[in-house]
């Protein structure tokens, strides 16, 4: 996360972290290197949102402030994700039947 900040600093946000009591932490921009764009045009502050969502996928991402709504920074709330594993689900056709195959119906009684 600091990392994070770090490149974001750099690339004009002036961005800083901090660490929060319930484990979670704070991610502020203090400044708005896409302001000229994102004051026209609203779509780009929901790609940063995107963007940093896809660069910690094991974390909950919530925007808490946003200058856009008139507060004098962004803010970001990130939290560890709940620890569930993942379970990549198998698509299943029916058979000509129209029946699922013993092997779908697991888990569905």
């Amino acid at each position: 996360m600091v990392v994070l900040a770090e490149i974001l600093d750099g690339e004009g946000y002036l961005a800083d972290f901090d660490k929060l009591a319930d484990g979670s932490s704070r991610l502020t921009l203090h400044s708005c290197a896409i302001w000229a764009v994102a004051s026209r045009y609203g779509q780009a502050c929901a790609t940063e949102l995107a963007f940093l969502r896809d660069l910690l996928p094991e974390t909950e991402i919530e925007r808490v402030t946003h200058k856009m709504a008139g507060a004098y920074v962004c803010g970001y709330e990130i939290r560890p994700r709940a620890a569930t594993p993942r379970v990549a689900r198998q698509q299943v056709k029916p058979q000509a039947s129209g029946h699922m195959p013993p092997q779908a119906r697991q888990g569905l009684s």
